[in-house]
């Protein structure tokens, strides 16, 4: 998405929508390195954080819908993204 972001070749109106989701790709990853040290001892943060990661995907993933961006590279990385954050969210919850 970097590349797209920074290359000449990307529609103008479409470089704010992905700067948005490179930002909301780098917040999820850091909120799953913080979700993994949680689970032990603080379930019902971590489980507050996984939702905010998957959050963070999904407004990445409605704003291409809208903006009609069609990039499968894009789309499949970011499908896959999602799965994991719903799995973290899952693992979180099944601690309480």
């Amino acid at each position: 998405m970097t590349n797209l972001s920074n290359s000449k070749a990307t529609k103008p109106s479409f470089i704010p929508i992905l700067k948005e989701c490179i930002s909301a790709h780098d917040t999820s990853i850091g909120e799953l390195l913080i979700i993994t040290q949680e689970l032990k001892d603080y379930s019902s943060l971590a489980s507050y954080d996984a939702v905010m990661a998957y959050d963070e995907l999904i407004s990445c993933d409605n704003s291409l819908k809208t903006s009609k961006i069609v990039d499968d590279s894009i789309l499949s990385r970011l499908k896959i993204a999602i799965a994991y954050v719903e799995l973290r969210v899952d693992i979180a919850n099944s601690f309480h």
